[in-house]
């Protein structure tokens, strides 16, 4: 029965992270807004699928998350010039400029570049990432 209260503080401390170590390993947040050309609007899906299909499994990529813009969303605030949002979280800005020169996503920019009017990029960085707690 020793065993239980050392087993119990062993998980609570391993569960416990000082702020300065979080603070260490910002996670970085890149979110791209597409708006296709005229007469590729209509490829807005494809783009999606390729995005997550291309993009999702890229070292460092922990979550991606690509949709077309809901027509619904009228608020004067909601931007109303694009066509697709991409939203990558990487495990760090390194994970991020690794991406940036991958073959498969030059490949990506290089397939829809063509097709595009206009993209708007944003990145940020967030406070902290941990492994395995849902974004």
């Amino acid at each position: 029965m020793r065993i239980l209260p050392v087993v119990a503080a062993l998980l609570f401390s391993s569960c416990l992270q000082s702020p300065a170590k979080r603070e260490a390993h910002p996670m970085m947040l890149h979110t791209v807004a597409f708006t296709l050309a005229e007469g590729h609007v209509a490829s807005a899906g494809d783009l999606v699928e390729n995005l997550e299909r291309e993009l999702s499994t890229l070292p460092g990529v922990v979550s991606l998350y690509a949709g077309l813009r809901g027509e619904q969303f009228k608020r004067p605030t909601n931007l109303q010039d694009f066509h697709v949002l991409l939203v990558v979280g990487f495990r760090d800005s390194v994970a991020y400029n690794e991406y940036l020169v991958h073959p498969r996503h030059l490949r990506v920019v290089e397939s829809w570049a063509p097709r595009l009017s206009k993209i708007a990029i944003l990145d940020a960085l967030r406070p902290y990432w941990e492994p395995g707690i849902p974004e």
